[in-house]
């Protein structure tokens, strides 16, 4: 998973076009994939909660998602997190 995450990293060109697999084909059309950027990443890091709540504050303060919601701000529910 490393591996692959940078890859993507290093050249997103050659890996975003497989993003529109996930797309209905009635929208190819109108698709351009190298605007794209990498997408959601793998992150090996750990993500504490202070960083967590740090983050969430920033995007509230900003207003970036203030007319859809944020949902709950709970570290415990937004992490997912893998056994190493």
């Amino acid at each position: 998973m490393r591996r692959a995450q940078r890859d993507i990293d290093l050249r997103p060109d050659r890996y975003t076009h497989y993003y529109m697999n996930e797309f209905p084909l009635r929208y190819h059309a109108g698709m351009d994939p190298r605007r794209w950027g990498p997408g959601e990443r793998l992150v090996f890091e750990p993500y504490t909660k202070e960083v967590f709540e740090e983050t969430f504050k920033w995007i509230a303060d900003h207003g970036i998602f203030a007319d859809s919601g944020m949902g709950g701000g709970r570290y415990e529910d937004a992490v997912l997190s893998a056994a190493p």
